[in-house]
């Protein structure tokens, strides 16, 4: 199931990647100077940073279940991406803010990639890509925290990443009909995926012992007993 929902989301949000990093992938791929190799190496190296990112918050998420936080933390992550959806305009203009000042810390990284030929290059600018502000990857990671596992965290986050691939190497092979009006047209579909997923979140959350929507999940304290073995 979670599989699944890493991959649909990556999907409807790549209709949002495509307007914020669009222009990225067409300065690079867009005048078809690179060959496949090239452009799936960029978006292998963007999965990457986003499995980097969520190993990062799936630790972070751990030591909030280890205090027996595990059903808050899925219920606050729900509504977080609840509030994202219902606030994605808002969302967008914070986001341009962010990744205006983020371009330009990560200039001379993103400079030395176009620079730098072959598969090291379009790598190490599709690792940068992908530690720019978005708004869709923090959703992603929103849900990524609730498992509770670093690794999980990492396999969500690269899911999410693989599931920007069609749209992403679409745009970079035919941009032309994926124009704004287009992807005006299927905003929509990203904010209703998102709230879709804060409303599975949440009754993950709840821990109604339904399988795959609402399992029940562990809530684990761990006391000082238990942490100190007895002295015999």
């Amino acid at each position: 199931m979670w599989i699944l929902t890493a991959l649909i989301t990556g999907l409807t949000g790549s209709l949002h990647c495509l307007g914020m990093c669009g222009p990225l992938v067409l300065s690079l791929h867009g005048r078809g100077g690179a060959g496949f190799a090239d452009r799936v190496t960029y978006h292998m190296a963007r999965a990457l940073a986003y499995a980097g990112l969520g190993a990062l918050v799936g630790a972070l998420g751990a030591g909030l279940a280890l205090a027996g936080w595990q059903r808050g933390l899925s219920i606050g992550a729900g509504l977080l991406v609840l509030w994202m959806g219902l606030r994605s305009g808002w969302l967008e203009q914070l986001q341009a803010r962010l990744t205006a000042g983020a371009a330009r810390r990560l200039l001379p990284g993103l400079q030395l990639a176009r620079s730098t030929s072959g598969l090291p290059g379009q790598f190490m600018a599709g690792y940068l890509n992908g530690l720019l502000p978005c708004g869709m990857v923090y959703v992603a990671l929103a849900a990524a925290a609730s498992f509770g596992d670093p690794l999980r965290g990492a396999a969500f986050m690269a899911l999410f990443g693989m599931g920007t691939w069609p749209a992403m190497l679409g745009l970079s092979y035919g941009g032309s009909w994926l124009d704004r009006t287009f992807r005006g047209n299927l905003r929509p579909i990203m904010q209703g995926w998102m709230l879709v997923l804060g409303l599975l979140l949440i009754l993950r959350g709840f821990d109604l012992g339904i399988p795959y929507l609402s399992p029940n999940l562990p809530e684990t304290v761990v006391t000082e007993t238990e942490a100190i073995p007895p002295c015999h």
